[in-house]
């Protein structure tokens, strides 16, 4: 199964990442001071990990990140016909116009 390129417009996408991310933007808003509120999250997040991990097992993730990419490529599709519709209606403008 081919797998998202990070590279590419479309990375793989991560739960720890994507907490990891939430946090270090929250931590930019409120700079200073919550030094004991960052150990504590710290020390939840790590415990949160393994209980996520040992879950994650119990899940077919695969299947889960096909069906996004499949969703994805909808998306793509769906904006292809709208600018092919587009490109049809600028078209017979344009002939529109030599006429």
């Amino acid at each position: 199964m081919p797998r998202a390129d990070d590279n590419g417009p479309f990375k793989e996408f991560t739960f720890d990442d994507w907490i990891r991310q939430g946090f270090e933007g929250f931590q930019k808003e409120f700079q200073g001071g919550f030094e004991e509120f960052r150990k504590q999250f710290d020390q939840n997040f790590e415990e949160f990990q393994a209980e996520f991990k040992s879950a994650k097992s119990q899940f077919d993730m695969p299947e889960f990140r096909q069906h996004l990419r499949n969703a994805s490529r909808e998306q793509l599709l769906a904006m292809r016909s709208l600018i092919d519709k587009a490109l049809e209606y600028l078209d017979r403008q344009e002939e529109h116009h030599k006429a």
